[in-house]
């Protein structure tokens, strides 16, 4: 997929949404499509809503690593996706920075965690809220 077609994921994703929806998987905060959706999303005031999916099968997803990782999106991103730094300074407006982008993610996601995070457990398909 090109840039240019993940570009329409906000016009066409964001933007035409109600809410966003955050699937909390290990990887979810390294994408830099990801955390660029997010920022528009809170441009736009969309809610986010933080869905943690468990079940015996899938992996953990840790709050702690990702605080950790949206504190320092410079020096900790790198080691796990090399080219994100790059990707995301591509695409962010000349006036916002690095720093800016992470603030607005971190904001983010601690205001889905006061929110409420709601549990689906994907092998018996229940949803309940922590």
């Amino acid at each position: 997929m090109r840039a240019h077609s993940l570009r329409t994921l906000f016009s066409d994703g964001i933007d035409k949404s109600e809410v966003l929806v955050l699937l909390l998987t290990q990887g979810l905060f390294t994408r830099p499509w990801c955390l660029l959706e997010i920022r528009r999303a809170m441009r736009e005031r969309k809610p986010i809503v933080l869905l943690e999916l468990t079940g015996p099968s899938q992996p953990t997803f840790s709050y702690d690593s990702t605080l950790e990782l949206l504190h320092d999106l410079e020096r900790k991103l790198p080691p796990l996706n090399p080219s994100a730094i790059d990707e995301l300074r591509k695409h962010l407006d000349p006036s916002e920075t690095l720093y800016n982008l992470q603030e607005t993610v971190l904001r983010a996601f601690e205001l889905g965690r006061l929110s409420q995070v709601l549990h689906l457990n994907i092998n018996g398909y229940v949803l309940n809220r922590a």
